[in-house]
């Protein structure tokens, strides 16, 4: 049989590994896709904040803290109910968005009665009206932070704010929650202290936190578990 001339095809000796790396690759990718955490992986949270973050109703704390919750907005998103209704009920709320995003949102300071935010304006092209919804969460935040103050204490020594925000809502909702609170700390001048935004400030400034990332499917009532916790937190 004749053969080419030397470097016509491939160089004898030489491996083509495009299709291992190809190969490789989708397998990772579907390792990535289909794992779950196992039950021994909840261990985690161990090793997360013990004094910040959801830990569960009815658990004491050792450092006082406002928890300002945000959830979904439903006549069933109240206390009362187990984790698994909760979980039917959010199924039923994104069933009913066509499982797009969440708009309508209780945020509740406390065990304060909480307000109802409409998610549908908060977006550039309402304008006015978005404007208006963000000074009224302001306002509300604001009234409600002014219960918890510790008279005669600097800014830095008040209660620890801290935002519970669902997972499986839009980011927009602890992001305005933490603009309102410290737009009230900036407007509170009582000892002395404003904070202009200045992030070299922050250690004279009240500790303003998120709520660690909860660890996913390891259960598979976990919604109903994250909602039963954030609804019946003090």
């Amino acid at each position: 049989m004749a053969h080419g001339a030397a470097g016509d095809g491939v160089d004898a000796g030489r491996l083509d590994l495009v299709p291992m790396i190809d190969c490789i690759m989708l397998l990772l990718i579907f390792f990535v896709m289909t794992t779950k955490f196992s039950t021994e992986e909840k261990a985690i949270s161990s090793l997360l904040p013990t004094d910040k973050g959801q830990s569960g109703p009815g658990k004491a704390k050792d450092i006082k803290m406002v928890n300002i919750c945000i959830y979904p907005a439903s006549p069933r998103m109240v206390k009362g109910y187990q984790p698994s209704e909760y979980a039917a009920e959010l199924k039923k709320l994104t069933n009913n968005n066509s499982g797009l995003v969440i708009e309508d949102v209780y945020m509740r300071v406390g065990q304060r009665e909480p307000i109802q935010i409409n998610g549908k304006v908060l977006t550039k092209k309402e304008g006015e009206r978005m404007v208006a919804e963000v000074e009224r969460v302001h306002q509300y935040l604001g009234d409600e932070l002014k219960k918890f103050e510790n008279a005669g204490e600097p800014r830095n020594k008040q209660n620890d704010v801290v935002i519970h925000c669902y997972s499986g809502l839009s980011w927009k909702y602890a992001l305005i929650a933490y603009d309102a609170v410290r737009n009230y700390e900036g407007q509170n001048t009582a000892d002395g202290f404003k904070w202009t935004g200045d992030p070299r400030e922050l250690d004279q400034a009240r500790s303003v936190n998120f709520a660690p990332p909860r660890i996913r499917n390891y259960d598979k009532n976990e919604l109903g578990n994250e909602l039963y916790e954030i609804i019946h937190m003090k």
